[in-house]
């Protein structure tokens, strides 16, 4: 084989290790039903399984923030409640002015997660209505350490150099 290919394979082991530590997680919005508001949630991830839920309430059909609502946001891992906003905080409800808001949260484990945001009441003083549902699906997924990374690359390039050179001795002897 030539010194080429082996460099080849090298750099393709590199690149699909490369790859294989970009994702932590994914996520999609689920938006369902008739809605007093849009609603967008932004995951934003970290080391460690740490993640923040930036939530933003929208003026249906528009982006411009509504301010006041009633809102609560829970994360389920298999249909089961790992999470509730109001219960962090012993509040029934909780109360948004601003229309956006961070809610922090560390995974502690792998698999499918939802993100759901109830819309509870509108305006101030809140006007209760028919709770309303946003979901976000999150897939958390073992992260690949970006030390190990480096040093996959190292063991990967020294063990192309050390056949390729024996393959050029042996042509030589």
């Amino acid at each position: 084989m030539s010194t080429t290919l082996y460099l080849s394979i090298a750099l393709a082991a590199f690149l699909i290790a490369g790859i294989a530590a970009i994702p932590a997680a994914h996520a999609q919005a689920q938006p369902s039903g008739k809605k007093s508001l849009d609603v967008a949630v932004e995951p934003e991830w970290s080391d460690g399984g740490n993640a923040k839920f930036k939530v933003s309430f929208y003026n249906p059909g528009t982006t411009t923030l509504h301010q006041h609502q009633d809102y609560d946001v829970a994360i389920l891992q298999n249909g089961n409640e790992v999470f509730r906003a109001s219960k962090a905080t012993n509040q029934p409800v909780l109360h948004n002015v601003e229309g956006t808001l961070t809610v922090p949260y560390k995974f502690t484990q792998n698999g499918p997660y939802t993100v759901e945001v109830d819309v509870l009441g509108l305006g101030l003083p809140p006007v209760p209505i028919a709770p309303e549902k946003t979901d976000l699906s999150i897939s958390v997924t073992p992260e690949f350490p970006v030390s190990i990374l480096g040093a996959v690359a190292a063991a990967v390039m020294a063990g192309a150099v050390v056949v390729a050179r024996l393959k050029l001795f042996t042509r030589v002897v």
